[in-house]
């Protein structure tokens, strides 16, 4: 058994991708054959021992569902294989596992060649899942397929009857589900009763953004795990599959988990009504980590991104939710979630978040949590629950600002506070590697955007952005203005705060700025459909000019005709030493600086005002003679 452990390591560790969960439709043929059950082999499987239930949210776990019971499965060779009469050839086995409430397949290679197809489903043919073909070939790596309910699961192949080319397909894990969502004693959900599907009039204006968030079922190891995230848009709009979540959900998984996680997208109820049976759902299986947060929760802001092996296709509708790094507390808004692992739900509320330490009770304005109370609402006081964990928190602008750690809110409590880890904080805040920041995946290109609306495939959505010919200048000169925004926009509404002119509609204005200081600019954008402001703040930096330099006893510092304000002058030689400094008031255009203390050289001029510098180098000459 060590030696098979040790082959599945290195068999997913050297795999390149793994393919989205896409099936592609049909019907099994063995349904309508007339196949003894007796006539399919059986792999009987014990009940493993399972953990103790009744969770805590507090314990900053995600919740568990199941565990992996290791196998050693070489389909075509443990299948049975009978000819149909119209000539079909299909191998079929069948797993079983006392008390499993569903079983899901870990595999640790998967190679289907074209013209075949793979089946599973459950003996009463409620569940069907395929067909799985070479699409969904993972270059010789892991892949897995979701859940079929119950404690039996057929599966089943077949291949075209010319096809030479056998399948390969290595069964290396059982997930054994304890507890799955579609499966206990009222029927269907697991949820609490007070939970508000997304479809229920408090989700009418949240139709685009709840098609980026998604159930996930996590593999840490031997177990297994529910919690929840959102694709997010990053400033290229790519579609880059970028999936923001908890960096709790899944804190130990390792690379070859991570290569085996599934996604479950559009699993929602249709009508604000609770369904009588389970609906259905796209999958994605296999992702990569690109960031998370530190393994302490006091010490960071809860959060993990990572990317899908493979894009989301097209007909899967997506929407990447766009976010705010813009550290404001939300009037109000909404959580998304799977709590549970349950169908999607929406919690409102109505009041602002609050800046706080994780589980504090006081405010922190240097907090790394937003705390949210949630509000009773039409339908019900939706809150979260396990399996909500790592959901996104949206403000009133339908922006991301964080996502969820946990919290004290249930339906026993729906008084109680949550706690979701900032964006803004983890936008750079985590620490200084590139692993441990949001910033780097979703603004590559350095652009400095603050704030991200979302997009799809299928929405023309205009996005604000702009570039600078530069953004340091001296008073007096001028800066080019150059549109970048997308989603063909045809309206552009500029604001520049201390700029001549200080309002612009034309695409790409060029603007004069004539006093010493650091300004904001402003883009709003439309199309036909759509509107987005982009405010970058302190974007340009203006600073005195600076004469006569070379000097000799003293050097002027022009500020502008307007100027005002106080300011520090500092002087430091070469090597970064200070030789001298003085702090005024802004009385005059122009301000004057004795420097007769100073010997010849070349050193460098620092002026500062609120909070922002400039800096100028000075070469000092002295004049010769008596």
């Amino acid at each position: 058994m060590m030696k098979k452990t040790l082959l599945f390591f290195i068999a997913c560790f050297t795999a390149l991708t793994s393919h989205a969960q896409i099936s592609y439709g049909g019907s099994p043929p063995g349904l309508n054959a007339k196949i003894s059950p007796e006539d399919i082999p059986t792999i009987s499987l014990s009940k493993p021992e399972l953990p103790e239930t009744g969770q805590e949210r507090s314990t900053l776990k995600p919740l568990q569902t199941g565990v992996g019971i290791p196998v050693s499965v070489d389909f075509m060779k443990d299948a049975r294989a009978t000819t149909l009469k119209n000539g079909l050839t299909i191998w079929r086995m069948k797993i079983t596992s006392a008390d499993a409430k569903a079983i899901g397949l870990y595999y640790s290679s998967f190679k289907i060649p074209e013209g075949g197809r793979l089946f599973l489903y459950d003996p009463s043919h409620q569940k069907l899942l395929g067909a799985f073909n070479h699409n969904n070939n993972s270059n010789g790596g892991c892949f897995a397929t979701e859940p079929v309910p119950g404690s039996e699961v057929i599966i089943e192949y077949v291949q075209d009857e010319d096809l030479k080319e056998s399948p390969k397909i290595i069964i290396h894990e059982i997930a054994y589900f304890y507890r799955h969502n579609s499966f206990t004693q009222r029927g269907f959900g697991d949820s609490g009763p007070c939970e508000v599907n997304i479809n229920c009039p408090e989700g009418d204006d949240w139709q685009e953004r709840k098609k980026g968030v998604a159930k996930i079922i996590l593999k840490q190891n031997s177990g297994y795990y529910l919690c929840t995230g959102s694709l997010v848009n990053n400033a290229r709009l790519d579609n880059k599959p970028y999936f923001l979540t908890a960096n709790h959900c899944g804190r130990y998984s390792t690379t070859e988990d991570y290569d085996q996680w599934l996604f479950m997208f559009s699993y929602e109820a249709a009508r604000c009504e609770d369904p009588v049976l389970e609906p259905a759902s796209q999958s994605i299986t296999g992702s990569q980590l690109r960031a998370k947060s530190v393994n302490n929760e006091a010490f960071g802001s809860d959060f993990k991104l990572l990317e899908f092996n493979d894009p989301v296709p097209d007909i899967y509708d997506p929407y990447y939710n766009g976010w705010t790094r813009v550290e404001d507390a939300a009037v109000k808004g909404v959580g998304i979630h799977h709590p549970q692992g349950d169908v999607k739900k929406i919690s409102t509320y109505s009041e602002p978040v609050i800046s706080s330490d994780y589980e504090g009770t006081t405010f922190d304005p240097d907090g790394l949590y937003w705390r949210v109370y949630w509000s009773e609402t039409e339908t019900n006081y939706g809150v979260t629950e396990g399996g909500s964990s790592g959901s996104p928190l949206f403000n009133e602008d339908g922006l991301i600002t964080g996502a969820l750690t946990g919290g004290a809110a249930s339906c026993n409590n729906p008084d109680g506070p949550d706690y979701y880890g900032k964006f803004s904080y983890s936008w750079e805040s985590n620490g200084n590697y590139d692993s441990l920041k949001l910033k780097p995946f979703l603004d590559p290109d350095n652009t400095g955007i603050s704030s991200l609306p979302g997009t799809g495939p299928n929405i023309n959505q205009v996005i604000a952005l702009f570039k600078t010919s530069n953004d340091t200048i001296g008073v007096g000169e001028s800066i080019q203005f150059t549109d970048l925004s997308s989603g063909q926009p045809n309206e552009w509404i500029w604001t520049f705060e201390g700029g001549d002119p200080a309002v612009s509609t034309i695409q790409n204005p060029i603007v004069k700025y004539s006093n010493f200081g650091s300004y904001d600019v402003s883009l709003i954008v439309n199309n036909e459909e759509t509107t987005d402001t982009l405010r970058k703040q302190n974007a340009i930096l203006v600073k005195p000019r600076l004469s006569p330099n070379p000097a000799d006893t003293y050097f002027e510092l022009y500020f502008g005709e307007t100027a005002s304000g106080i300011v520090d002058v500092i002087v430091y030689d070469m090597t970064g030493r200070e030789m001298g400094a003085v702090n005024f008031e802004i009385t005059s255009k122009i301000e004057r600086v004795d420097v007769d203390m100073l010997d010849r050289g070349l050193y460098f001029v620092e002026v500062k005002k609120d909070g922002r510098s400039s800096i100028n180098k000075l070469m000092i000459v002295k004049s010769s003679g008596p």
